[in-house]
């Protein structure tokens, strides 16, 4: 980064009113982004004759599978998955756990033993494309795949959240030809960034497709996106685990609301609208007084909150929403969980019974100091937000779906 850049970075830091210009001007270039993405994609699909049915898709993957010799009803009834994660403090907050009960899962580690794949370059920087960094994890992954082959039995599955600038199509290719399903979890499809090249290298799983069987997508109207890029898509949305997120008994409870992610975007002003309606909030993660906390602490902190606070928003956007993965931990965990508006969170839960929603900050401050202060109405949300979570929103329907998908077999719960 030049001398400049470090300067403005610090400008941006220091001042808020050059903090909001920045952000409003980001936002504005997202959503013009996003807007030509779907209306791209919009076109292609309709002239292709392209839909994304989830029915169809178990039949395409084995369809796939058997070009390259892979009998989908011949794996093993406990499949052995490369599991290739990229924040351990995020997966073993259920995840792994969860995928562990239904499959012989190794995690990908790199030589040095840490976990997950490489992300920042020789430097400590992250970028959007290291040609070095993604040949160290290259490398690391065909290493995995053939020790793993000799010591014990080859991997049926490859599976992690993968992205051009960690790991190469060529690579993923090479693990195919092995006789390896490859499947990836796309979380953050509604960021442009990751539909577009930088410098000429793809970014994204779009710049992987080649080297994939499945992706596994969190933004349900990129399954038509990626069905045009040649790949089938499973909308497949995050989850949680009850042996992990639980409630805590009400006298136990001991923060009105709390929030944990990353201080950065809007989140800044929401958390700030509530300390200005003279809402108790409390915020973890980077960037907030109390900082980040690990995986065993937020399950601690959400079991002893009366609510929890969703910002469903991406990067510095106020009306563009994707499915979080707090959407399903808070609610497991038998709080009132408050976040913005996001249609397909309705999708999964109902409002005003299971969740409650907000598209305005006078709206947001308005609905919590009513929760509050009426702690019948908090039970019976809460109650019935845990019952839904258990009921559809486990990592264990999730992988249930997915090994089904994987055999050839009905998509379901």
């Amino acid at each position: 980064m030049s001398r400049f850049s470090n300067r403005i970075t610090q400008l941006l830091k220091q001042s808020s009113v050059l903090r909001a210009i920045n952000a409003s001007v980001k936002s504005r270039q997202l959503v013009r982004e996003r807007a030509s993405l779907v209306q791209h994609y919009a076109t292609k699909a309709k002239a292709a004759g392209i839909t994304a049915n989830p029915a169809d898709i178990p039949r395409q993957l084995a369809e796939r599978l058997a070009a390259r010799g892979i009998r989908v009803a011949s794996l093993p009834s406990r499949l052995r998955i490369l599991w290739i994660g990229a924040d351990r403090n995020q997966d073993v907050a259920g995840f792994l756990p969860a995928l562990q009960r239904h499959a012989h899962v190794v995690p990908f580690h790199r030589a040095s033993g840490e976990y997950g794949v490489q992300l920042k370059s020789a430097d400590g920087r992250t970028r959007q494309y290291d040609p070095a960094v993604v040949a160290a994890n290259d490398a690391r992954l065909l290493d995995l795949v053939r020790e793993h082959a000799e010591r014990d039995a080859p991997f049926d599955v490859v599976m992690g959240q993968m992205w051009a600038h960690t790991l190469s199509a060529g690579t993923l290719r090479q693990v195919q030809s092995q006789g390896v399903i490859t499947v990836n979890v796309s979380m953050d499809d509604r960021l442009p960034i990751l539909w577009r090249t930088w410098h000429g290298y793809p970014q994204g799983s779009l710049g992987i497709k080649e080297g994939l069987d499945l992706i596994l997508t969190t933004s349900p109207e990129c399954c038509v996106w990626y069905a045009v890029e040649g790949v089938p898509c499973l909308f497949w949305p995050l989850a949680s685990d009850p042996a992990v997120f639980a409630p805590a008994p009400e006298s136990d409870k001991c923060y009105d609301i709390t929030f944990v992610g990353s201080r950065y975007g809007v989140r800044e002003q929401v958390v700030d609208a509530l300390i200005r309606g003279g809402v108790n909030v409390t915020a973890f993660g980077p960037g907030w007084p109390r900082g980040p906390v690990d995986a065993d602490a937020v399950a601690d902190i959400f079991a002893k909150s009366r609510m929890i606070l969703g910002i469903g928003t991406i990067a510095h956007t106020t009306d563009v929403y994707t499915i979080k993965l707090r959407d399903f931990d808070a609610t497991m965990a038998g709080a009132v969980y408050i976040t913005h508006r996001n249609p397909d969170l309705l999708e999964l839960f109902k409002e005003g019974e299971e969740i409650l929603c907000y598209s305005t900050l006078d709206e947001l401050v308005r609905k919590v100091k009513q929760c509050l202060a009426d702690p019948d109405a908090r039970a019976r949300i809460g109650k019935q937000a845990r019952a839904r979570a258990l009921q559809d929103h486990t990592w264990d329907t999730r992988f249930r779906v997915l090994l089904a998908t994987l055999r050839g077999e009905a998509v379901g719960a």
